[in-house]
């Protein structure tokens, strides 16, 4: 209390070095983050039109691979459709999709983390250069999907392309990134038919035209006959080899409202192209996404992510039309630091109500509040000693901590205010309060910490989402009981400093004496008679 600025200079420099560990990045911050997982979904994406049969051998390739690995207990696979996990209706029917759910063993139980175990199947299944796209993801409980997610969205088909082209060369630049795939599914080869500028003076219409190319290759409905327990349909086609031959169709004839045969070539411009097997829009606007994962120890993906977007943004800035939307992991990341600190605000809002109802003063809660930000300290270096990245849970134990922070504070502050109003000076009063609550706060301090080390230590699967929020709560109270102990005093001598320096602007008197609550004021006489 006697050296109170270098004190608190002191405790200022270590939160400054505290905060520079996470804005590094030696300490990482992740939105959600697990060890481990028990259930593994691989997902199987293959081009559009594949056989199903074709999908069931390499979804049967996966299997044999998956059932020799003993952390596997039992295996769920499906070719032909990819059921979603999270139930959010994601499920989606096509012969091009496969799916494997793979059942672990328990974390506790084994030596090796899901990650090592998904690397080892990727590596023993080898390339599958017929696949277009294949994930391999722990299922443990936090967002799922890709760890980058990036959509852009226009009204120019072309222009999409262009700007995913773009994102994709710039995602491959990174080592960390891999399984780069969007979702623009291209669908079989079609013949598209245009009129030609003379063919509406013959009368025909591009429904007309249609109408009759339809009935060439998928044949028309002539008549329906009631069977003894259905009806059964009567359907005239062409045969077989001519709906079967680009050629013979090309060379068909066609008729006019009055009914002359015309040769087809001659009323309509006949292109080959490749159509999109899915049409995905988000605000009435075409999008595709791109989608990729990352290898997690040798990059954060939020924070990678971060730094690519404005990459991304700048690349397809030339295209007319064409935007850059935060979707999945992105959005989910940007939409809970976005609440987070409104929720910090509102916290603190509601303890400065109370305290400066209890204390009957405005100053004396900004004192107690200033103890909170130094508990950051003991939050950063706990997860730094006990391995874990922070995530979004430390955010909210945080929030839990600073009540609890507050709350050794009070036992603090309320004795500081009894010895001030039997006349001590601040520093005297200081002093005696550290003496006397010393007790008091370390026990709290103890027991709510001794209460939490069994989180800590868990190693269950179902455990590992709460041990950061565990770790933030132990450790940052652990370094706000010092703060309170040390610091706390300082800031009150620092702060009756500010009071006298103001006094003495104000009245111009140097030689003005500290003022000190005396017991024979008649407020204070009645307060303690009461």
């Amino acid at each position: 209390m006697r050296y109170r600025y270098v004190t608190l200079a002191t405790v200022s420099s270590i939160l400054i070095v505290s905060m520079g560990m996470v804005i590094s990045g030696r300490l990482q911050f992740i939105l959600f983050e697990t060890d481990d997982a028990e259930t593994v979904n691989v997902t199987i994406t293959m081009p559009i039109g594949t056989p199903v049969t074709q999908t069931e051998a390499v979804v049967k390739r996966f299997e044999e691979v998956c059932m020799a690995i003993p952390e596997v207990q039992s295996t769920f696979a499906i070719a032909g459709a990819v059921g979603d996990l999270e139930g959010a209706g994601g499920d989606a029917v096509s012969s091009h999709l496969g799916q494997l759910i793979l059942e672990l063993t328990l974390a506790e139980n084994r030596d090796r983390s899901s990650a090592v175990i998904i690397d080892e199947i990727v590596e023993t299944v080898g390339p599958i250069p017929e696949a277009k796209n294949i994930r391999l993801e722990g299922v443990s409980g936090g967002p799922s999907g890709p760890a980058f997610n990036f959509t852009v969205v226009g009204e120019s088909i072309d222009q999409l392309d262009i700007a995913v082209s773009r994102i994709k060369a710039i995602l491959g630049e990174y080592k960390a990134i891999h399984s780069i795939a969007d979702d623009s599914d291209r669908g079989q080869r079609e013949l598209r038919f245009t009129l030609r500028d003379g063919a509406s003076e013959l009368g025909f219409t591009r429904a007309d035209l249609g109408r009759q190319i339809q009935a060439a290759v998928f044949g028309l409905e002539a008549f329906t006959f009631a069977g003894n327990r259905e009806d059964i349909d009567v359907r005239v086609t062409v045969p077989e080899r001519v709906r079967r031959s680009t050629v013979m169709i090309e060379d068909m004839f066609v008729f006019t409202p009055m009914g002359i045969a015309v040769p087809l070539g001659e009323v309509a411009t006949i292109t080959e192209s490749q159509a999109f097997a899915t049409i995905r829009r988000l605000d009435r606007k075409r999008k595709i996404s791109v989608q990729a994962d990352a290898y997690r120890e040798m990059a954060n993906p939020d924070q990678l992510a971060t730094e690519i977007k404005p990459r991304l943004v700048e690349a397809i800035s030339d295209l007319h039309g064409v935007a850059l939307v935060q979707r999945g992991r992105q959005k989910d990341f940007a939409d809970s630091m976005s609440s987070l600190p409104l929720g910090m605000l509102m916290a603190s809002g509601l303890i400065y109500v109370v305290l400066a109802w209890l204390f009957s003063s405005f100053t004396q809660p900004l004192v107690v509040m200033l103890a909170i930000p130094f508990a950051m300290i003991g939050m950063i270096w706990g997860h730094l000693l006990m391995g874990h990245s922070m995530t979004f849970l430390s955010m909210i134990g945080f929030i839990a901590l600073a009540g609890i922070v507050v709350n050794d504070s009070l036992i603090f502050m309320e004795f500081f205010n009894g010895r001030r109003r039997e006349g001590m000076s601040v520093y005297d009063a200081g002093v005696s309060t550290g003496q006397a609550r010393f007790r008091a706060i370390m026990l709290t301090t103890i027991t709510t910490v001794l209460g939490l080390l069994p989180m800590m230590m868990e190693k269950s699967f179902q455990a590992q989402f709460l041990i950061p929020m565990a770790i933030t709560i132990a450790f940052g109270l652990m370094s706000a009981t010092f703060i309170i102990l040390l610091v706390l005093p300082s800031l009150l001598m620092i702060m009756d400093d500010l009071v006298h320096l103001v006094r003495v602007a104000w009245s111009g008197n140097v030689h003005l004496e500290r003022k000190n609550p005396k017991l024979e004021d008649p407020e204070l006489a009645m307060l303690k008679k009461a």
